[in-house]
């Protein structure tokens, strides 16, 4: 039988739309990381990079995409980072609730 998974409150408050992006991570110590933004949200991102991203640590995002006329960059702190493979990390980004992209 499989166990139904429930997310606390706090996580998935907003849609997320799948985007694919390539991305830049400015972390504290000024260094820049290369990403690949897999989802956007208003509050926040799920971002895709070769390095991982210490949890609770504040970045900005930098990206372009079609949805948007010039290049996205935000603020935001470091959710949670997870090890997908050898090589590979799985960060999400929360943006804040006053730092809120806008679809418009």
């Amino acid at each position: 039988m499989v166990e139904a998974y429930s997310l606390p409150l706090w996580r998935r408050s907003y849609k997320r739309f799948p985007l694919d992006a390539s991305g830049v991570l400015l972390l504290e110590d000024s260094s820049r990381l290369p990403s690949i933004i897999r989802d956007l949200s208003v509050r926040g991102s799920g971002i895709v990079s070769d390095t991982p991203v210490k949890e609770n640590s504040n970045v900005k995002v930098v990206f372009n995409s079609s949805l948007f006329t010039s290049p996205v960059e935000k603020t935001a702190r470091v959710a949670w980072c997870r090890q997908l493979s050898r090589r590979l990390y799985q960060a999400g980004l929360d943006f804040g609730p006053g730092n809120a992209v806008s679809f418009d």
